[in-house]
């Protein structure tokens, strides 16, 4: 009989005093990959959060531990997009089988985070971010804060970089859905 895995890179507590505020994307005109922005209102806790990531995942997320997903289209009449961070089992998995470990699971539990957004309707952030991740096949996750005048200031040196994204359409999430 198998174990339960339960894995979190989401530090419920630290998630509640960064304040996820909103997400930001990084698209630089001179073609480099793309990056995905978390907006903090704390980015002194923003950074940990990061930093803990970097430490266990490094600099890349090789096995793609950290699982990324955009859900776009209404919910309950409401216009936007979810933006859903959480770990992936499956990503873990393999880590551990590429240090030449096995584990016997049965059950899996995942802790989440969500941040809703409502950007005016046609704005076009989010499909030029699609579109420079299409040609890059990969993005940085980076933690991001607001200066006085209330500009984005991204923090590459907490930068994780990935290539792996999840887009759906809220439609498209059933009952099972990780993403749900």
């Amino acid at each position: 009989m198998g174990d339960i895995l339960i894995q979190s890179f989401i530090n419920i507590r630290l998630w509640d005093i960064a304040q996820w505020s909103s997400t930001a994307y990084l698209l630089d005109p001179s073609g480099r990959q793309p990056g995905l922005g978390i907006v903090f209102n704390n980015i002194a806790i923003g950074k940990e959060i990061f930093s803990r990531w970097r430490h266990y995942l490094g600099k890349i997320d090789e096995f793609e531990e950290l699982r990324v997903a955009i859900i776009e289209g209404e919910i309950a009449g409401e216009h936007g997009y979810s933006v859903h961070i959480s770990s992936d089992p499956l990503g873990t998995m393999n880590h551990v089988e590429a240090d030449g470990r096995q584990l016997d699971i049965d059950s899996i539990i995942v802790v989440s985070q969500v941040n809703r957004m409502k950007p005016e309707r046609h704005s076009p952030f989010l499909n030029l971010f699609k579109v420079a991740f299409h040609i890059h096949k990969r993005y940085f996750l980076v933690p991001v804060s607001k200066n006085e005048s209330g500009q984005m200031v991204p923090h590459f040196e907490y930068a994780v970089e990935k290539e792996s994204i999840l887009f759906k359409h809220v439609g498209d999430v059933t009952d099972t859905d990780r993403t749900r």
